[in-house]
């Protein structure tokens, strides 16, 4: 039985931040795909931390990505990068090398297919006053083109949120106007599934 290593790699969007067990990507990754492909014996490891950003996530790769020889790893950063406070923002320059490096290493080190996931638009609000989709939408296109360098997979679900959305982002986020909800949770994991299933 051939073995596969899945690796969620991210901040609290991947973590599942504010939804109850069952409800995340990760969490559905978990029973789906032993199920979808019973012939692999499947190790997925969650490792989204909450308030990450790419910095964090540099420090951590070999001990929470490279040590575990993935064969498939999905990388979401970019809400807290793009956020304009004092702990949490790292300037796009910052960001985009963060990425880049994140990139080399994981391709160095092993023979993972990495899949690297745009983060949602949100709803602007006095509740996180310094983020804006201005500044994701500035990140999610570092992504595109860091994606696109190093010839890596690809989900813009800043742009699918958006379209499936139509101008109402409320059903798909929680109250925060930024973390997803259950129905934002269904609509990436579609996405990421997909493209599971694609690779394999």
């Amino acid at each position: 039985m051939d073995k596969i290593t899945y690796i969620g790699f991210g901040d609290s969007l991947t973590y599942g931040y504010g939804v109850i067990s069952g409800v995340s990507f990760m969490d559905k990754l978990k029973k789906s795909l032993p199920e979808e492909f019973s012939d692999k014996d499947w190790t997925i490891i969650n490792s989204g931390i909450n308030g990450d950003t790419t910095r964090e996530g540099l420090r951590r790769i070999y001990r929470d990505v490279i040590d575990h020889d993935p064969d498939i790893v999905t990388i979401l950063f970019g809400s807290n990068d793009s956020a304009f406070n004092d702990y949490q923002h790292r300037a796009i320059t910052e960001f985009e090398l963060n990425l880049a490096e994140i990139t080399r290493l994981i391709q160095k080190n092993t023979k993972a297919k990495i899949i690297f996931i745009t983060p949602p638009p949100l709803i602007e609000d006095e509740i996180f006053p310094f983020t804006t989709n201005k500044a994701v939408s500035a990140y999610s296109e570092v992504i595109r083109k860091n994606a696109d360098n190093f010839a890596c997979e690809l989900i813009d679900f800043n742009t699918i949120m958006s379209m499936e959305a139509k101008g109402n982002l409320e059903p798909y986020l929680q109250y925060d106007g930024l973390h997803l909800s259950e129905k934002g949770y269904e609509l990436i994991y579609k996405f990421i599934m997909n493209k599971i299933k694609s690779i394999i």
